[in-house]
């Protein structure tokens, strides 16, 4: 059951993974979560540094796209510039959101990786979906009263999972 939860990579932020990186593993495209993993919540716009990590992954040939729970406006905005195709409501960990953003970037599950900062929904759907998953740190300890809930969970999983690449 546990392993379900298995990220097959951790690291401190997006920032960390670079194109070689994925290039070594054979990921081509990369599914993203916003907050607390592109920013942090509430942020309606990428931050000069975010927009340009998602430059060089897309100068790399690394296709994109935006997986997320939010809301419409939410997601819409955060994506106005970036103009990467996205989902909103994705309703994570479920599988259909993954499913679309495969068929989004035209890749098998297999060539693509999902970063996010939530075990219970990035991690596991994408495990679900046969894909890589990062689990990165979250940008900022303010969130929802359901996400700190969330994270409260996930410490113990979090603790008997050491050893992830």
């Amino acid at each position: 059951m546990i392993e379900k939860y298995r990220p097959r990579a951790r690291m401190h932020s997006i920032y960390d993974i670079t194109p070689d990186y994925l290039r070594e593993r054979g990921i081509e495209g990369l599914v993203l979560d916003i907050d607390n993993t592109l920013t942090t919540y509430g942020c309606r716009a990428p931050e000069p540094h975010t927009t340009a990590w998602i430059e060089t992954m897309q100068q790399a040939g690394i296709k994109l796209c935006i997986l997320s729970n939010g809301g419409r406006e939410r997601v819409s905005q955060y994506n106005e510039s970036l103009r990467l195709p996205f989902r909103f409501r994705a309703m994570k960990p479920r599988r259909g959101g993954f499913a679309w953003a495969a068929e989004q970037m035209g890749l098998p599950p297999a060539r693509i990786a999902v970063i996010g900062d939530q075990l219970f929904t990035d991690v596991a759907g994408g495990n679900a979906a046969g894909m890589y998953t990062i689990l990165t740190d979250p940008f900022a300890e303010d969130e929802m009263w359901l996400v700190r809930l969330k994270r409260i969970l996930e410490r113990p999983i979090l603790r008997r999972l050491e050893g992830t690449e």
